[in-house]
């Protein structure tokens, strides 16, 4: 008996501080992700020296609205790559992500950026995009920001060195 009131004590403490943990992990997967998408694209224009002139495209593309649910969904698509798996024709790429909150310094729903054989974005905007766990945001860990700068290098905020809380705006 008093090894299952130990074991009840245990679990009381435990599974809230498990939930946050796993709210956690969602949100930085999820950035994970897109910083991998965001790399992939700039590799792939650099690779094959995609330039203004070119009908060829490198891009990378975000949505906010995926079928019947919230969260987003991306991809990253060549004008003659091979498909990925699961995807659309000509995506090499692609997520589709609930659970998690994205933003980004537009109000369009869908953001596209197109990267160019030098690495950098065509239109040479700096794109700032932000994830939040849905419902309970607490802590650092569970609202990220990534910022695509027009050179097409992309940064992270890590919680050890910029972090943001749950009510904080990301994005100006």
């Amino acid at each position: 008996m008093v090894g299952i009131a130990v074991l009840a004590i245990l679990l009381t403490v435990a599974v809230p501080s498990l939930q946050k943990i796993i709210r956690d992990n969602r949100v930085t997967a999820q950035a994970n992700e897109l910083v991998a998408m965001a790399n992939l694209a700039r590799n792939e224009a650099v690779r094959r020296g995609i330039n203004r002139f070119s009908d060829e495209q490198a891009l990378l593309r975000l949505d906010k609205n995926i079928e019947g649910a919230d969260g987003w969904s991306g991809n990253v698509s060549l004008a003659d790559g091979v498909t990925a798996e699961g995807c659309p024709t000509g995506v090499i790429r692609c997520a589709s992500n609930e659970d998690v909150e994205i933003e980004w310094n537009s109000n369009d729903t869908e953001l596209v950026l197109s990267f160019m054989d030098r690495g950098d974005l065509e239109d040479r905007r700096t794109a700032v995009i932000c994830f939040k766990h849905k419902g309970s945001c607490e802590g650092s860990r569970q609202h990220r920001k990534i910022t695509i700068f027009p050179s097409g290098i992309v940064e992270t905020n890590s919680p050890r060195t910029d972090p943001l809380a749950c009510d904080e705006a990301c994005v100006e």
